[in-house]
């Protein structure tokens, strides 16, 4: 049994498992992700005190899902679809997919995480289940989270997304969403220093979007407005140019092997260090140590 705040997925076959599953949870919400190539059939139920929405890239032989107070619901392409159940709410059913690569990701959050973030509250009346729905923009956030989990990209762009849309998926099931008054400006020369200094002294750790608001007694939301408004950037793109600003300086001075600059500055491996170096300089960490 896996906790309690993500999808249960129990095989028919003991033997079979997701070829691919991770997960990674933030203060307020959990990000899941798994995918499988074998036509393994499954059981599922999630019955969690979290709001929890799925997008789907499945295409199933036969299946059925059951949701409290609803007819049981049968599907069969479900690439591109989503699935919202409110919290207090329980999901159950089983799924007998087709022999392709068939995947989904979740992402679940508190009921309180919204009227947090956007400093207002929220009726739970108006949070209604929704079943095998469309929509583009859910659906973009969705592929984003998707890549960086299987990627194994940066936490703090992980962190960002998986709000991101949990605040999307609240502006869609909430109209009154549609109308809120967002705090406008930026931060202050005090404020700015300080998350610089921060961020330059912590370059080789994994530095997080709550830790970041933190500093400033802002909310994650705000923060990241606040932050692009000051800095002209996401949190995420001045973290990344500090990081590259510093692995140059390593570069140009004692030689450090890669693995050591990577891990100096924040890197989870030197693949990822060479993909993000060669995007900013169209040269790798290599090609750059030759050129000085």
């Amino acid at each position: 049994m896996q906790d309690a705040n993500t999808l249960d997925l129990d095989f028919r076959e003991p033997e079979q498992a997701p070829d691919f599953e991770r997960i990674v949870n933030w203060r307020g919400f959990t990000l899941q992700h798994a995918s499988m190539v074998l036509p393994a059939e499954y059981e599922f139920a999630w019955n969690g005190a979290t709001h929890y929405f799925a997008a789907h890239d499945l295409v199933l032989d036969r299946g059925e899902m059951h949701v409290d107070g609803m007819d049981p619901i049968s599907g069969r392409d479900l690439r591109n679809k989503m699935t919202y159940i409110p919290a207090g709410n329980s999901l159950t059913g089983w799924a007998a997919p087709v022999g392709r690569k068939n995947s989904f990701t979740i992402v679940n959050f508190d009921p309180s995480l919204i009227s947090e973030e956007l400093e207002r509250d929220f009726s739970e009346n108006a949070f209604k289940p929704q079943i095998y729905f469309e929509d583009e923009r859910l659906a973009s956030t969705m592929r984003k989270i998707e890549r960086q989990l299987v990627e194994g990209g940066s936490n703090l762009y992980l962190e960002t997304l998986g709000l991101l849309a949990a605040l999307e998926i609240a502006e869609f099931m909430v109209e009154e969403t549609r109308h809120i008054s967002f705090r406008r400006g930026g931060l202050n020369r005090l404020q700015m220093k300080m998350l610089t200094e921060y961020i330059d002294a912590h370059l080789a750790e994994d530095v997080s979007l709550d830790r970041l608001a933190g500093l400033v007694r802002l909310s994650r939301f705000h923060f990241s407005r606040s932050f692009k408004a000051a800095f002209g950037v996401s949190p995420v793109k001045f973290v990344t140019s500090r990081r590259l600003a510093k692995a140059k300086l390593l570069l140009a001075g004692p030689r450090l092997g890669l693995s050591e600059v990577a891990a100096a500055v924040g890197f989870g491996s030197v693949q990822q260090f060479i993909k993000v170096f060669r995007e900013d300089t169209r040269m790798t960490p290599g090609e750059y140590r030759r050129n000085l």
